[in-house]
C-alpha cells in the first residue's frame, strides 16, 4: 500500500512538472515568434506600435529607427489564434493581423518578420530583411 501510494505521488509529480513546463516550452504545439522592425529611413522619426490578441495586450510600443519589438507563443492546434498590430509613422497608419492562424491556409512558419518601410508593411518569414515582400501600404 505505502509503496503504491510513493508511486503514484512520483507519477503525479512527474506529470505535473511536465505540463508547467510544457506553457514556457511549447511541447504540443509549434513555437511562433512574431518581430515588428522600424525599417525607416533615418532621420524620420519613430514608428509608434500597439499589438494585440484577444487575450494578450502587448501596450504601447515606441520604436525608433532599426529598433525592433518581438514576442513569443504557442499556437495550440485547438485554438484560434489571431494577433493584430496597429502601426502609426506621423500621419500615416496601418492597422493589420501580424498572424492568423485560421487564414494563413496551411501556409504556417515559425517566425514572421514584419518591417515598416517608407513606402508600406512588409512580411518576411526569416530574420532576414533580404527576403520581404510589400503587404500593405500606409493609409
Amino acid at each position: 500500500m505505502m509503496k503504491t501510494l510513493l508511486l503514484v505521488f512520483i507519477a503525479t509529480s512527474f506529470f505535473s512538472q511536465a505540463f508547467a513546463q510544457e506553457k514556457r516550452k511549447c511541447i504540443f504545439s509549434p513555437k511562433i515568434t512574431i518581430k515588428v522592425l522600424n525599417n525607416l529611413p533615418q532621420g524620420s522619426g519613430s514608428l509608434q506600435m500597439h499589438c494585440a490578441s484577444k487575450d494578450d495586450d502587448l501596450g504601447n510600443r515606441t520604436l525608433a529607427v532599426g529598433d525592433e519589438f518581438d514576442w513569443t507563443f504557442c499556437d495550440h492546434f485547438l485554438s484560434k489564434t489571431l494577433f493584430f498590430c496597429h502601426l502609426w509613422w506621423g500621419a500615416r497608419q496601418k492597422a493589420f493581423d501580424v498572424y492568423d492562424k485560421d487564414l494563413s491556409q496551411g501556409k504556417r512558419h515559425e517566425f514572421y518578420l514584419w518591417a515598416a518601410q517608407s513606402d508600406g508593411i512588409y512580411l518576411g518569414t526569416s530574420d532576414s530583411t533580404q527576403s520581404l515582400v510589400k503587404v500593405y501600404s500606409w493609409d
